[in-house]
């Protein structure tokens, strides 16, 4: 099978998927695909912890092979049976458009973080879309200490690699941010 059969039939069997993008990174991502699109996937991940950690969204031109189970399927359905707790269910998150798909990740969870892992990798950009185009986002950024960059940054949608929403880190900075906005 293709990836992207591999990928349409995760989606129907809900099993995890650990997936693989050597030219841009080393390791994986471990989690269930919630939607396909022509360029775009939408995972729903889960972290070694088997706990849920948001959604990413990740170019498909940009894998290099999918483990369909993954070793980790059965481990992480049962540990996270046993809490109780589930992986984020938005298939109603957008991957068709990567600019629709920023804005939609930011209504929802505040925060997004922005990856243009071939012109710059090892760096990752956190913050809340100020305007989104055909051709670029203007992200108000923040740093590591949820403080406010004093200009927005430009990125190209077309540079970008992997968003990040909803997970670990966005949450801890947007509570900092709730919380330094009230003190």
């Amino acid at each position: 099978m293709s990836l992207r059969e591999l990928l349409a039939h995760s989606i129907d069997s809900q099993e995890f998927v650990r997936v693989h993008r050597e030219a841009i990174e080393e390791g994986y991502l471990d989690g269930r695909v919630l939607a396909l699109g022509d360029e775009w996937l939408l995972l729903a991940t889960v972290q070694q912890g088997y706990r849920p950690n948001g959604v990413v969204w990740l170019r498909i031109e940009d894998l290099s092979a999918i483990d369909l189970p993954s070793p980790r399927d059965a481990t992480a359905t049962r540990v996270l049976e046993l809490r109780g707790e589930a992986l984020d269910a938005c298939e109603s998150l957008p991957v068709g458009s990567i600019g629709e798909a920023i804005s939609a990740a930011a209504a929802r969870y505040g925060l997004v973080t922005i990856y243009t892992e071939v012109a710059y990798p090892d760096e990752c950009s956190v913050g809340t879309p100020v305007s989104v185009d055909d051709e670029s986002v203007m992200l108000q950024t923040i740093d590591p200490d949820a403080r406010w960059h004093a200009e927005p940054e430009r990125f190209e949608l077309a540079d970008i690699t992997r968003i990040d929403a909803g997970g670990e880190y966005e949450t801890a900075l947007h509570l900092l941010l709730r919380a330094n906005a009230s003190a």
